[in-house]
């Protein structure tokens, strides 16, 4: 047992202090974050792209590709109404909020991203998310993603979320709305590019993409590594900022504590503070109902979205969990 202890403590060592060995690039990711992002009068984090800048220039064409790629696009949305609305919609959801404009000074170098929209059905929020494709291949072979760092992991393992979570009494989860989208980048960043236009007699259109895009090598760093920053910078509120620090793993938060009364004003907490950066926590759901009494019906997670053996449950981490009975579990695919 002495042994087993031993061998527990160092596990959590390591689990605490894994992003103190950063590789030589990974520090430089890092420091270039830490001294370059700015905080908006909203709140909102602006930040800069980490580019690799000795081969930024040896981008090639690559407007051609995504033109193509494009009406291939089209192509699919013809045959598919309800997925053609859908991407319609996203795409003018995205033009509204400002997360992408009309390109209106040429920036050099150009990256435009091809895009192509992927089903979920099983999400009980977003049906369809548009992806977008920063691993294509320019006309001189190198993509976005081979010119932007990827950044070092600055979250707790899989594992070790999924561990934190099963010690604690009482329990809540949720997932931070739209994550990527909340992260501005420098208008002095204009790689990110996309074209697109809604109707087929419309003249096909650049634009820049101005916020955090998935699809992108960098942007797990920054969006994880931006949440990181708010709770460093969440000195008002004692009980949410480790928590942020320690229990979300991407944007899902998986957390807990023995003491309801804490729980139920860390909750609090987290809202406030995530509201502070811009962002909001949606598709609550808890083991004890105490915890779900001051979040509005509308943010909470539909507990008939998963069901396996008629028994309610929500999806977490690629997990079953049932929040009644607080158990993991797992669906089997069918095979015929």
């Amino acid at each position: 047992m002495d042994d087993l202890d031993a061998k527990v403590k160092r596990f959590w060592e390591v689990e605490n202090d894994h992003h103190k060995t950063y590789s030589a690039e990974e520090q430089l990711c890092e420091t270039h974050f830490a001294t370059t992002h700015i905080r908006n009068a909203e709140g909102r984090y602006m930040v800069r792209l980490p580019v690799r800048q000795e081969i930024l220039s040896l981008i090639g064409d690559t407007w051609a590709t995504a033109a193509q790629r494009l009406t291939a696009v089209k192509k699919r949305l013809r045959a598919d109404v309800d997925l053609r609305n859908s991407y319609v919609q996203f795409m003018e959801e995205y033009r509204k909020l400002g997360h992408m404009e009309v390109q209106t000074r040429v920036a050099v170098p150009q990256f435009f991203l091809p895009h192509h929209a992927i089903s979920r059905p099983d999400s009980s929020t977003t049906k369809t998310r548009i992806v977008f494709d920063g691993s294509c291949k320019s006309s001189n072979h190198f993509s976005l993603n081979n010119v932007l760092l990827t950044g070092p992991t600055v979250q707790l393992t899989l594992l070790a979320t999924v561990l934190n979570f099963r010690v604690h009494r009482n329990v809540m989860t949720a997932d931070i709305e739209k994550m990527y989208r909340q992260i501005l980048v420098h208008p002095e960043d204009r790689l990110q590019q996309i074209l697109w236009r809604q109707n087929e007699s419309e003249v096909i259109k650049p634009y820049h993409l101005n916020t955090a895009t998935y699809g992108t090598s960098c942007a797990p760093f920054l969006a994880t590594r931006t949440l990181n920053q708010l709770a460093n910078d969440g000195d008002d509120f004692p009980l949410a900022a480790p928590v942020v620090k320690r229990d979300f793993y991407v944007d899902d938060l998986l957390t807990g504590s023995d003491n309801l009364e804490i729980l139920i004003k860390t909750g609090q907490q987290l809202i406030e503070l995530l509201n502070k950066g811009g962002s909001s926590l949606r598709k609550w759901s808890s083991n004890h109902p105490a915890l779900l009494e001051h979040i509005p019906e509308r943010f909470r997670e539909t507990l008939s979205a998963v069901e396996l053996d008629q028994s309610p449950a929500i999806k977490t981490l690629r997990l079953l969990w049932f929040p009644e009975e607080d158990l993991f579990g797992f669906k089997m695919p069918q095979f015929s």
